[in-house]
């Protein structure tokens, strides 16, 4: 009879959670810096979303793991112009029914205002345990969230990469610190365990697998060392990255962990097929797949886009504006072959806007092509896409040196003969044939403006650049101390370009800053075009590759293969 009793109050429960996560202001279908349709967008989310939930009603959850505030200029849009209402980020969470999203770096570079009034407007729980208020010594947030759904305890507790410290301009999050998430984890998994009970542990991480920026007390991606090493997630959700991953982990000390990025800018979801099954108010067995779906062309909620078509609309017209004029053709693929007009058009704002010494700055992206004539708002993100203040560091020549060595050496090979590969590329299959992409990302090749130098193809990594002197006269010296100006990126140690190449120590990089700007790179790129109308841009010169026909043959070989991919 006891037994039969027991059989009877056994319970199992089907549940399925799928997570969004660096949607980058990818909320409609519609791409606002290049003004036209475009794939993926929680509009296409909210379809898939709308035909699963008639299945399993609340059993349902839908959650995100960060980056929500920057990305697309509607959202700066809202973060900046359009604060009278609910930022867009707020609405679209709200609209859809989110249970539970987690903050990202990005949405804290937005500075305290800003984050904390997208917070406020969010009627799910924002979550960062690891994120802690220095004056309370407390999370600023929510650490994490309590969901039961038809007899389930469901833990969700949220985490953000610590290496937001090593980044941003200190402004962006003062009164706020990092912890590692390995440590918060611990922490809260062991708080959760004795005080909520609950059936299922889910990690919403904004963190990537592994590798990237490591400090004393963190690393930058700690989700596979988390899931390898702490007992007590039956789930792990995390982005950060932008690289789909679907694994379950067998951790040295416990069972299995599934472990899911959907990716980047609401172009897949990641999935969790979850059923628990539960006797005497215990559970007794869990079953859990996952998988990574594409949604990229999945018909748009329509519903969702006529809710948001004024705040489109709204977007629109603001990115539309005119705000000055271009005299020449910009295709960043040049700055891979030599000086060009792109960074000559960066490095030059950059100086103007600093007066400093020296500039540092990188292509972006190889997509980003500008026609002469009219700017628009929306060029501006093509010529920008980050949302980078402008600092000015203190270096000596030989570190301005050293750095320039790390950046080539990341995007160029020691060429023994003229038919060897200048650039380093790697071979990557696509659906429509081979692709070439590079091998290390391109925001991390810096070229400098100020200095006039060369860059021997034919010598390897730290033999390579020659310094001629200082563009429009003056010695360079190895010993002098310089103004060097770069983005907040940078100058926190971003790329590593200052650790690594320049050979500063990490925590000495706040001692180097001698200013830094309010307003980002992007807007005084506006404002250069606002008050000078036409700007004629041309590549300075200043540097080369030699011997210069060797580069001269090999961009001729190349050139093709890089432009379809941002590397």
């Amino acid at each position: 009879m006891t037994f039969n009793k027991a059989m009877q109050q056994t319970k199992a429960v089907n549940l399925k959670i799928v997570c969004t996560g660096d949607v980058h202001g990818c909320f409609l279908p519609f791409d606002f810096i290049g003004m036209q349709p475009a794939r993926g967008s929680l509009a296409r989310v909210s379809s898939y979303v709308k035909k699963e939930r008639q299945a399993l009603g609340d059993r349902l959850l839908l959650i995100d793991n960060g980056d929500m505030l920057q990305g697309q200029p509607i959202c700066n849009y809202f973060n900046e112009t359009r604060t009278d209402v609910d930022n867009i980020a707020a609405q679209a969470l709200n609209y859809m029914g989110y249970d539970a999203c987690c903050i990202g770096n990005h949405d804290i570079e937005t500075g305290r205002a800003v984050c904390d009034k997208w917070i406020s407007e969010t009627s799910c729980p924002v979550l960062a345990a690891n994120m802690i208020d220095t004056e309370t010594n407390k999370p600023y947030t929510a650490p994490y969230t309590m969901l039961e759904r038809d007899g389930i305890r469901i833990a969700i507790i949220g985490m953000v990469t610590p290496a937001m410290a090593y980044w941003g301009v200190e402004r962006q999050w003062n009164g706020v610190c990092f912890q590692g998430i390995m440590e918060s984890a611990r922490f809260w998994m062991e708080r959760i365990k004795q005080t909520e009970r609950p059936d299922l542990i889910v990690g919403l991480f904004h963190s990537g697998w592994k590798g990237g920026a490591r400090g004393p007390l963190f690393d930058e991606n700690e989700t596979e060392k988390v899931a390898h090493r702490l007992a007590g997630f039956d789930v792990i959700f995390f982005g950060h990255d932008h690289a789909a991953r679907c694994e379950t982990i067998t951790g040295t000390e416990h069972g299995k962990v599934l472990c899911v990025n959907p990716s980047c800018n609401a172009m897949a979801v990641g999935v969790a097929n979850i059923t628990i099954v539960k006797a005497m108010g215990r559970t007794i067995k869990k079953d859990i797949s996952g998988y990574v779906l594409d949604i990229a062309d999945e018909k748009p909620d329509e519903s969702f886009t006529t809710h948001f078509s004024k705040q489109q609309e709204d977007a629109e017209n603001y990115c539309r504006n005119v705000i000055g004029k271009i005299g020449t053709d910009i295709d960043p693929a040049d700055c891979y072959f030599g000086n060009a007009p792109y960074t000559s058009l960066i490095n030059g704002i950059q100086l103007d806007i600093s007066h400093a010494d020296i500039s540092l700055c990188a292509p972006l992206s190889c997509r980003t092509r500008l026609s002469h004539g009219n700017i628009c708002v929306s060029d501006t993100y093509k010529l920008y896409r980050y949302e980078d203040k402008l600092c000015v560091m203190a270096m000596e020549g030989i570190e301005v040196r050293k750095l320039l060595e790390m950046s080539y050496d990341l995007w160029i090979n020691t060429m023994a003969t003229p038919n060897d590969e200048l650039l380093k590329l790697e071979r990557v299959s696509a659906e429509d044939g081979l692709r070439y992409t590079f091998k290390n990302p391109t925001f991390n090749f810096d070229c400098a403006a100020g200095i006039d130098y060369e860059v021997d193809v034919t010598k390897p990594c730290g033999r390579r650049i020659a310094i001629l002197g200082m563009t429009g006269g003056g010695k360079f010296s190895d010993r002098r101390l310089y103004r060097v100006a770069m983005g907040s990126f940078r100058a926190n140690g971003g790329g590593e370009l200052l650790t690594v190449g320049a050979g500063i120590a990490a925590q000495a990089l706040k001692d180097r800053l001698l200013w830094q700007s309010d307003k980002s790179i992007r807007q005084y790129i506006a404002e250069h075009f606002r008050t000078r109308g036409t700007m004629q841009t041309k590549a300075y010169g200043n540097w080369h590759f030699a011997p210069k026909e060797w580069a001269t043959a090999a961009m001729l070989r190349e050139r093709e293969r890089i432009a379809c991919n941002d590397g």
